[in-house]
């Protein structure tokens, strides 16, 4: 950090109102000559840190209140940890971790180095002595050419950025330094030019509407037709805006980064049809309502991907050929024309072991799976990630009086898988196939996604059984009977258990307006309940509450058996906070209902706790 007596910061933070400043340094303005001259004294408070008083270096700006400080400033500031807040407004940034609030500002950082004529030098001089100092101090040894070097340096990765495609203006070139994909042109369909070089390197950051340019100019020298192109990568039509690196993160995740990314271009659909999927056309978008035209042959409540981002909707109302979408995520960047993928399907969730211990959206999209794949405290729009881990090994014991021959039907029981010290998970039979076992795997590990079990039925069909089901979300398990509650429920609160009297099996409500404690009962009974199982059901919960949630149940356990076991082993959250897309909360109940029904039919004795009420639901 710098202080300039001649150019004004050490005098304009001593002066004592701004309108002295402006009375001393005036703007002079010639509009007929169109001069418009701004005094650096009037600039110079806009440039400084309120810290040190001083021009900003590695400027940092707090993400809540857009106050910018020097790096260095803003790390000193929180490093006793009892600061928390701007050192300019007083403002709240975070409770605990304030530096992750903060960015840093390079466009800022630029304008002043470009205004402050020397001050870049200065800065990397003065670290180059201070580098020197510690050293000497250190007994290390000092190369008095260090800053030649480093110039040279600087000079030499300048000259690898620049792109020679532009000679003209190197600067042209803004993502030569990015990661690089190399990415394999292939035709998907007779009648089209091969391109001049079908196998290009890239920029990590490219989209598809970049490769499609350079398609429509290397086939056509036409750069205007490259909206007659559309480019699939695994069966699958890539929007215009996706990027190459989410490409590789979502499509071509478990292929080696050595191979080229194969894409196949082909004519641009009108009315295409792969295999079961048929493709329908944005008519009309109002908020996460969409209206979409050619989708005769739609069934109602069937899932859907709307747009080039195929974001996840159900079908809400159909009238001739045009169908009312519901969209469970943000629709911004859906336009009228954008493709519709018909799915066939209705909107499911994935039920079996994998479950407890884990965190979902309102549409059974793992939350740390997708973080861990994006390493983003984001959603991306559209991404498609299995809900239950498909490479984790559970340990599988068969059901002895399961063997070859035997005739089994919905809801029999072919084996046990130790979810936890807690769950004993039973692997059923889907409860809508019957039939002869022809092929039974022995004990062991396996993942979800395994054969267990294959059954001929009458009328000659094989079924593969694994320890996983599919199932819609609106249509409810099937039971064989429904027991009556004989046991009470102990909530862990003693008004509640003397004065309001459950018991286990049961339903449970609690009204009542917002902030008169709803949640804070909901979660003594997840803490403290004498459940088997809790399914935390966060409809429209404040993103505190859940992180709450999230932060307090790994930390409180049970005793099995004489041993310490998190309470976590036996919960499982449904998050949809009420930042979340207010359709998709509706899915969220659906989603939370569907894994109470699935742990009734892993007979946990009836002992589930069901609790509703307005904004978030316990099963």
């Amino acid at each position: 950090m710098f202080q300039y007596d001649e150019i004004g910061p050490s005098a304009v933070a001593s002066s004592s109102s701004s309108s002295k400043v402006k009375d001393e340094f005036p703007i002079k303005m010639d509009l007929a000559k169109g001069i418009y001259e701004v005094p650096l004294q009037r600039m110079a408070p806009f440039m400084m840190c309120s810290i040190c008083s001083g021009y900003l270096i590695d400027a940092c700006t707090v993400v809540d209140c857009c106050r910018t400080f020097c790096k260095s400033c803003l790390l000193k500031y929180f490093d006793d940890g009892e600061n928390t807040d701007c050192p300019q407004c007083a403002s709240m940034i975070h409770q605990s971790h304030p530096t992750q609030y903060v960015s840093m500002d390079r466009t800022m950082q630029e304008i002043i180095y470009k205004m402050i004529p020397g001050l870049k030098r200065m800065e990397r001089k003065e670290r180059l002595e201070f580098i020197k100092q510690e050293k000497r101090s250190k007994g290390e040894e000092v190369d008095d050419n260090e800053e030649e070097r480093q110039r040279q340096e600087r000079l030499l990765e300048k000259e690898r950025n620049t792109n020679t495609c532009f000679k003209g203006n190197p600067c042209r070139s803004h993502h030569r330094g990015d990661a690089q994909v190399v990415v394999q042109l292939l035709p998907g369909q007779r009648g089209f030019p091969r391109p001049l070089r079908p196998i290009i390197r890239l920029s990590q950051m490219a989209t598809i509407n970049t490769i499609k340019r350079y398609l429509a100019m290397s086939m056509w020298k036409k750069v205007s037709r490259y909206n007659e192109i559309d480019l699939f990568c695994n069966n699958e039509l890539m929007g215009k805006d996706f990027s190459m690196r989410f490409i590789q993160l979502t499509r071509c995740r478990d292929q080696p980064k050595t191979k080229p990314v194969r894409l196949y271009y082909k004519k641009h659909i009108e009315r295409m049809r792969f295999g079961d999927k048929a493709y329908g056309f944005v008519f009309g978008v109002s908020g996460p309502i969409v209206t979409a035209e050619k989708m005769s042959g739609a069934a109602m409540y069937e899932l859907v991907r709307v747009g080039h981002d195929e974001l996840v909707g159900e079908i809400i109302r159909l009238e001739g050929d045009y169908a009312t979408i519901q969209v469970y995520e943000e629709t911004s960047g859906v336009t009228v024309g954008d493709p519709v993928l018909r799915t066939g399907e209705p909107l499911s969730v994935e039920l079996g072991p994998g479950i407890m211990n884990a965190i979902f959206d309102g549409v059974q999209r793992p939350l740390k799976d997708i973080a861990d794949a994006t390493h983003s405290i984001y959603i991306p729009k559209g991404i498609s990630i299995h809900s239950l881990n498909r490479n984790t090994l559970w340990n599988y014991t068969i059901n002895k009086h399961v063997q070859v021959g035997s005739h089994v039907k919905g809801g029999d029981v072919i084996g046990v898988v130790d979810e936890s010290v807690l769950i004993k998970h039973k692997i059923l039979v889907p409860p809508n196939i019957a039939g002869n076992v022809t092929f039974q795997t022995p004990s062991g590990q396996y993942t979800v996604s395994d054969t267990l079990l294959e059954l001929e039925t009458t009328d000659g069909q094989v079924e593969k059984v694994s320890m996983y089901q599919v199932w819609p979300v609106r249509i409810p398990r099937p039971v064989a009977e429904k027991l009556a509650g004989n046991n009470p429920l102990l909530c862990g609160q003693r008004v509640l258990d003397a004065l309001f009297c459950c018991v286990q099996g049961g339903t449970c409500a609690i009204p009542g307006a917002f902030g008169c404690g709803k949640t804070v009962i909901s979660q003594s009974l997840s803490k403290y309940s004498n459940s088997d199982a809790i399914i935390y059901v966060g409809c429209g919960e404040r993103g505190n509450e859940m992180s709450e949630v999230l932060r307090d149940f790994p930390e409180l356990t049970i005793e099995v058996d004489g041993v310490a076991t998190s309470i976590m082993e036996r919960t499982v959250l449904v998050a949809n906070t009420s930042n979340m897309p207010v359709a998709a909360r509706e899915a969220s109940i659906y989603t939370g209902g569907e894994a109470f029904i699935l742990k009734l039919n892993r007979e946990f004795k009836g002992r589930l706790l069901f609790t509703q009420y307005l904004e978030s639901f316990i099963y």
